[in-house]
């Protein structure tokens, strides 16, 4: 069957056992105590210890491997202040009462499996799922890129210059996809996901409260990578521009100099270690000389 958009889809919801498992990926609607994770859905990037423990419950739970020389960012970004303190109190829960860590990762794979099931019910092997990205400190800047839609739009670019047909970026193990996108983001990816690598989605976790609410974002999807080092190959006309500015976006003049690029991210993508260079990839690189008058042209107009 063709890939279809989850969200048109009927499909039955499971309940989630564990107190942890639905703290971590739900709203937290209808619990009576928590540790003090920021929920999944309302989480945003510097809330790393609910990433960072979902996603190792995940490949425990569900078998995923990756080399430990290409970690999650999740696992090597320090936690600080309330993350720190909520981690401490989880670790010393598991090494009191170890039966709870195994309820929670038995809990994730009955929820995977749950929602694989609710897929092969109606015969559906793939879904059509878009990420949005977006600029900003928080999202990856470097010395050569504003932010990851940017460097995400630039490897598009290089790649039409050089007539490939796909580019390899990052991705981590966890990320969340949606059915249309954000609206205010500066670039979507939008691809058909198979549904062996989606984990749960709003459709397939219910809500403890018993109301009509959806325990997970409306139209999310967790999908999983399964990638060794992390790096997956994206289809160039998978990606879309949005609210973006063009200056952030690099050119290339022939064909060498893309596809130069396109090797050299692939190669850093796999070998620089994000402990000590949290999301910038090309740090100790010097910029091209064209992509310094952009940046410098930018800054003169847009004052960024």
């Amino acid at each position: 069957m063709n890939a279809q958009h989850p969200n048109q889809l009927k499909l039955n919801k499971i309940d989630v056992k564990s107190d942890l498992v639905y703290e971590l990926i739900t709203q937290g609607r209808g619990l009576k105590s928590q540790y003090g994770f920021v929920g999944w859905p309302k989480i945003n990037s510097s809330d790393q210890v609910t990433y960072g423990v979902t996603t190792w419950l995940a490949m425990r739970s569900l078998g995923l491997e990756r080399f430990p020389w290409f970690p999650d960012p999740r696992f090597t970004r320090r936690l600080l202040g309330n993350e720190l303190e909520v981690f401490k109190e989880l670790i010393s829960d598991w090494i009191k009462v170890p039966l709870k860590f195994h309820e929670a990762s038995d809990d994730i794979l009955r929820i995977y499996e749950h929602t694989q099931s609710e897929f092969a019910r109606l015969n559906i092997t793939s879904v059509s799922l878009t990420r949005t990205f977006s600029n900003g400190w928080e999202n990856d800047p470097s010395s050569e890129h504003s932010g990851f839609a940017s460097r995400l739009l630039t490897l598009q670019k290089a790649a039409v210059k050089a007539n490939r047909k796909s580019f390899d970026i990052p991705f981590r193990i966890l990320s969340s996809w949606g059915s249309g996108g954000y609206g205010q983001g500066g670039a979507d990816i939008s691809m058909d996901i198979p549904v062996k690598d989606i984990a749960w989605g709003n459709l397939t976790v219910a809500d403890r409260t018993g109301m009509m609410h959806h325990a997970i974002e409306d139209g999310e999807w967790i999908v999983i990578n399964r990638s060794m080092n992390g790096v997956v190959s994206i289809p160039t006309n998978a990606v879309t521009s949005k609210h973006i500015d063009p200056l952030t976006i690099q050119s290339f003049g022939t064909v060498s100099e893309a596809e130069e690029y396109l090797d050299e991210q692939s190669v850093k993508f796999e070998l620089e270690n994000p402990i000590h260079l949290s999301g910038d990839y090309r740090r100790k690189s010097s910029m091209r000389f064209s992509f310094r008058i952009r940046r410098a042209i930018a800054v003169l107009i847009h004052g960024r």
